[in-house]
């Protein structure tokens, strides 16, 4: 095994000058010196409903600040869509304000919410009565939602993505092919939309997104029995896409795409062979090519498979929360390490105990703090807090060790850590 070094120096791993404290794990005792790996685990704040007992649909969650999450959501009584603002104190959800019409009648299934800057937020929607196809930007002032003008996109959207403080990346499918378009935005106003484009020649159910560095979008989509990948390059509001890369078939589409970084994605699917299992290809992204590896990997047992969202945590951790069971569907979170091609789960926390029948993708509020909301099996909304503790234990294979403790303690004590760059 190689030696460890201070950055600079040549030969074996990195030791970044930074510092940090973590509490050592039960069971571990670690002298100074020692290789150390760093482990999550979830603490739990109380389930509550902070709008009151009624029923609601196609639940949507949003960040604004690390204090004010907006959410919307179709009301079960009237079939109206509605928004509101919570406040984050510690593990308690207030709602600030009470919540605001903003369809105006009844709408359908069709519902997406993306932030766009700390104050205001987008939603697009359809009318159940005339289908209309509405996006509408909302603005909070710390004490209400005002409503931006009513845009007629004329397409039920795939999924959104904000590129900038001015510009989105709109997609939808029309009849069996998937395409995207620029929309411009000022204020609460939408101010021009560029060309469409179709990107698959095909229906999607789903799509994930993730903005490189250079500006360009990698985009993954259920394809219709397999998971599609094409890149995106973007000049002002006109979008030029590569080709379309396949996995080999999956026969689903209860699918995820996780993006580990701008060079590498994980392809996930739901294998319902029994015993049910989570299954994922690799895939290098290498400039504006695609590349998949055609051997499948086994995450884990699942029985089922839905609200799936993941969110790096470093480049080795990242967080999953999904909802699993035999109906009830109940909500869970694992940490995920990864391993060279591998994904190696830890703990398994069953976050919400009853029977969730939506959950949007979580918010993060800071670094270490996710908001949670869920459709329960009498359709009220409920939310919690959950919090990332972080821990220490000593390591001594390679591709566990992440740090070398400067300080020495038991279980249960702190010692300081230097991390590590580079490999053994």
């Amino acid at each position: 095994m190689g030696r460890a070094r201070l950055n600079g120096q040549s030969g074996g791993a990195k030791i970044n000058g930074i510092i940090k404290e973590y509490l050592v794990q039960a069971g571990n005792t670690i002298s100074a010196g020692d290789f150390v790996e760093f482990l999550r685990s979830i603490s739990l704040g109380t389930a509550n409903n902070p709008l009151g007992n009624f029923s609601a649909y196609q639940i949507r969650a949003a960040k604004l600040t690390d204090t004010e999450v907006i959410i919307c959501y179709r009301k079960g009584s009237d079939g109206v869509c509605y928004a509101s603002v919570l406040n984050i104190a510690g593990t308690t959800i207030t709602q600030i304000i009470t919540p605001v019409n903003i369809s105006g009648s009844q709408i359908d299934s069709e519902l997406k919410l993306k932030r766009l800057s700390d104050t205001t937020a987008i939603i697009a929607y359809t009318v159940s009565s005339n289908t209309v196809k509405t996006l509408k930007i909302v603005s909070f002032n710390g004490a209400s939602l005002s409503l931006g003008s009513a845009y007629n996109i004329g397409v039920a959207p795939l999924d959104m993505i904000v590129l900038s403080g001015s510009t989105l990346l709109f997609t939808y499918c029309w009849g069996s092919q998937c395409f995207a378009t620029i929309l411009t935005f000022s204020g609460t106003s939408i101010t021009a939309r560029g060309t469409d484009i179709m990107f698959f020649n095909g229906y999607s159910a789903s799509i994930f997104f993730r903005q490189r560095a250079d500006g360009t979008i990698v985009v993954g989509f259920d394809a219709s029995n397999y998971i599609g990948f094409a890149v995106f390059t973007i000049s002002g509001t006109t979008i030029s896409a590569g080709n379309v890369v396949l996995t080999p078939y999956v026969g689903t589409s209860n699918i995820y795409v996780w993006f580990v970084s701008d060079i590498r994605a994980c392809a996930l699917y739901l294998d319902n062979t029994n015993p049910a299992s989570i299954k994922f290809y690799n895939v290098s992204i290498n400039g504006n090519t695609i590349t998949i590896d055609t051997t499948f990997r086994f995450l884990g047992n699942f029985s089922a498979f839905y609200f799936v969202s993941i969110t790096n945590l470093s480049s080795t951790k990242s967080i999953m929360t999904f909802a699993s069971g035999t109906n009830p569907f109940y909500h869970n979170v694992m940490v995920l390490n990864l391993v060279g091609e591998n994904i190696i789960p830890e703990t398994r926390y069953i976050t919400y105990s009853q029977n969730v029948w939506e959950s949007p993708p979580p918010v993060f509020l800071g670094t270490k703090k996710m908001f949670n909301i869920y459709g329960d099996g009498g359709y009220y909304i409920v939310s919690r807090i959950l919090n990332i503790l972080e821990s220490v234990r000593k390591s001594s294979l390679s591709e566990g060790i992440q740090g070398i403790s400067k300080t020495k303690g038991g279980a249960g004590e702190t010692v300081k850590v230097f991390t590590l760059t580079g490999g053994l």
